[in-house]
């Protein structure tokens, strides 16, 4: 009974709360009801989950989606709440990736001029300047994904009311795995090795001496570089699962798009799918032509970890159990991350290659007396249309079987040339 009364209660309220509002605010509020319905089942909705994942790392997209759906009649108080506490994690999580950035290059810099490096640690350093220009690469451009994805709600909306497929929650899981795979890589070996001894460092570094006792500095260096992995590896994470999930959502419009073309259709029908097939087409090459440098650059260190790890693995002189689970973990951790790139920008070229082509085909049916347009829809399918490795390689299957091949010459090389020495 208590229940009911309340519900009542809540209902009265309302209803005087409609009243109360001016015809102009009225028809802003149905307007904007329309447009949340048909929200519903936009793709907005389904990249809700990974735009959270890039505010988490300072990439700020969710509130601009936010602000469209915010309802233009309802109450301040705890709306301002509620984005106080999330300003607050969303500055407070930008600072501690910002933070550690910083330190890991502050100690970087000390460890040139106060320790005596050995060769692979002047590659760190180089790996280090490769994970800020791969985080730089997209933390710049907001602008573009928020195109992206608006373009890609637009040719949905237009293609058909359905929910889209995108499996959103694969791509969760994965990005909770990947974390727990690095984790217990950087359990297991910053905290039971130490890359950096005593002995290391330089006799003469008296600003060392004076300043920042060499103990102190080798733990404080050790948690920099423990912070530092993890942060470099969730950014990685974050950025490799939004570019894959992007391109699952191309795939789930470019299916969608050929279950159609299969139909029969009039002229008009059909110049609207050339049409729709030819906007899918452009945000592949916008994506391309703002993300391919990140996507080469992750793949290349994802390579590179992988051999290092596999390498460690195949010439260790004494190998323990924590030893290979914690190169195991790196050796897999780069692999997933190759394969998740790799795989779905392949699976998205060869899809839109098969939806081109039928495309093509319909060109045929379109009137001759609009020839001008069917030149430009002409013009735009003949382009090059593919995710590329900063355009440098097309993305294929036959590119990963190569890039794997690589890594075992070059293991069996090395391998053959330690074995010799």
């Amino acid at each position: 009974m208590f229940i009911y009364r309340r519900q009542s209660y809540q209902q009265h309220i309302q209803r005087i709360h409609i009243k109360h509002i001016a015809p102009q605010d009225s028809c802003i509020v149905e307007i904007w009801s329309q447009q949340k319905e048909e929200d519903k089942n936009s793709i907005v909705k389904e990249f809700q989950m990974i735009f959270i994942l890039l505010q988490l790392v300072g990439i700020d997209v969710l509130d601009y989606f936010k602000d469209k759906d915010s309802h233009p009649s309802k109450g301040n108080e705890t709306h301002l709440a509620k984005s106080k506490i999330i300003s607050c994690v969303k500055k407070c999580s930008k600072c501690f990736f910002f933070v550690v950035l910083f330190f890991k290059c502050v100690a970087y810099t000390l460890q040139l001029f106060l320790v005596s490096l050995r060769a692979w640690e002047y590659f760190a350093i180089l790996a280090t300047a490769i994970v800020l220009s791969i985080y730089a690469s997209v933390y710049l451009r907001p602008q573009a994904i928020i195109h992206m994805i608006e373009n890609l709600n637009q040719i949905h909306q237009k293609l058909s009311g359905r929910k889209p497929r995108c499996d959103k929650y694969y791509f969760i899981l994965y990005f909770i795995f990947s974390q727990i795979l690095i984790t217990i890589w950087g359990l297991m070996h910053y905290y039971k090795e130490e890359s950096i001894t005593p002995q290391d460092i330089k006799p003469k570094s008296t600003i060392l001496s004076y300043y920042l006792e060499p103990q102190l500095f080798l733990t404080l260096f050790q948690h920099i570089q423990a912070l530092y992995y993890f942060s470099a590896v969730f950014i990685m994470s974050v950025l490799a699962v939004f570019y894959s999930f992007t391109c699952k959502c191309i795939r789930d419009l470019t299916q969608c798009l050929l279950e159609q073309v299969n139909k029969n259709y009039f002229s008009e029908e059909i110049e609207t799918l050339i049409s729709l097939h030819v906007d899918i087409i452009r945000c592949i090459r916008y994506m391309d032509s703002n993300f391919s440098y990140f996507a080469f650059v992750t793949v290349f260190m994802s390579m590179i970890g992988t051999f290092w790890g596999g390498y460690k693995l195949a010439f260790c002189e004494t190998l323990t159990t924590e030893y290979f689970f914690s190169k195991f973990c790196l050796m897999l951790f780069n692999f997933s991350i190759q394969l998740l790139i790799m795989l779905s920008a392949s699976f998205t070229n060869e899809l839109t290659e098969e939806a081109t082509k039928q495309i093509q085909c319909l060109l045929c049916r379109v009137p001759s007396d609009k020839r001008e347009m069917k030149c430009n829809l002409k013009k735009d399918l003949t382009r090059p249309n593919t995710l590329t490795l900063w355009k440098i390689y097309v993305m294929d299957r036959s590119l990963i079987i190569s890039s794997f091949a690589t890594l075992l010459t070059y293991g069996i090389l090395l391998g053959s040339l330690g074995g010799n020495q």
